[in-house]
């Protein structure tokens, strides 16, 4: 895949409201880790899409600069749209146009699946930021990996077609790949997901009932069979 193209053209045409009615949600699930008294003068968030989430995070923090960077200039000039009062930025998240330690705190939310290269993203945002509130989808899971490699097998369309995410998680990997940034993790939790698209095809319908049934009787069995959770941390260095 072109992450540049897709990002540029498809992304848009596939997800044309960008996850916004998600974005409530994601914001309560990094406050929820969030656990800081600091005053935070630059404020960037890292894939930005909409805008949104960093504006809320403004609304909260009071930085004197919120900045949002993204890879596509469409969605950019969306985000500019939806919410002029942020500072906008375009570059690419594995070569981020900051000196080191100039950022107070850095937002990655459902971003890490999309890159080449999830490591380099992250050593990059510890070499710029000093603190970091992250979520990490967990789409892992013994049965929903035999589903995905089964729907891949015969052409059916999947999240790297519709969304881009050309990794898949599990909560282990999320934890060590922070840790080996740089970045010490101060409070972190997982938490089933609470992305909408989960209900837009027939399989992800019918992963979201069997989750539900299976969580009847343990969470833990649930995320190691199906996926669908969310890592969420709060880092410092």
């Amino acid at each position: 895949m072109n992450k540049k193209i897709f990002y540029e053209n498809k992304y848009l045409q596939l997800n044309p409201s960008m996850h916004v009615e998600d974005i409530p949600k994601k914001f309560d699930r990094l406050m929820s880790v969030f656990n800081s008294d600091n005053k935070y003068k630059k404020v960037l968030d890292i894939g930005c899409g909409s805008g949104v989430l960093i504006n809320m995070m403004a609304n909260e923090l009071f930085p004197e600069i919120a900045m949002g960077c993204d890879i596509s200039l469409n969605i950019l000039s969306q985000s500019k749209k939806l919410v002029p009062s942020n500072h906008y930025i375009r570059c690419d998240g594995l070569s981020l146009p900051f000196k080191n330690d100039t950022i107070d705190l850095v937002l990655i939310t459902d971003l890490v699946e999309h890159v080449n290269q999830p490591d380099k993203l992250l050593y990059e945002v510890e070499r710029v930021s000093k603190e970091m509130l992250i979520i990490i989808p967990i789409e892992s899971g013994f049965f929903s990996d035999i589903a995905f490699k089964f729907m891949r097998l015969i052409g059916l369309e999947t999240n790297i077609e519709r969304y881009g995410h050309i990794h898949r998680f599990k909560s282990n990997k999320c934890k060590n790949l922070i840790e080996k940034s740089g970045f010490n993790i101060v409070n972190s939790k997982i938490m089933k997901s609470c992305g909408s698209q989960m209900q837009r095809t027939i399989f992800g319908k019918l992963h979201s009932n069997l989750s539900s049934l299976i969580r009847l009787v343990s969470k833990d069995i649930d995320q190691s069979l199906l996926g669908g959770y969310e890592y969420i941390a709060f880092c410092r260095k």
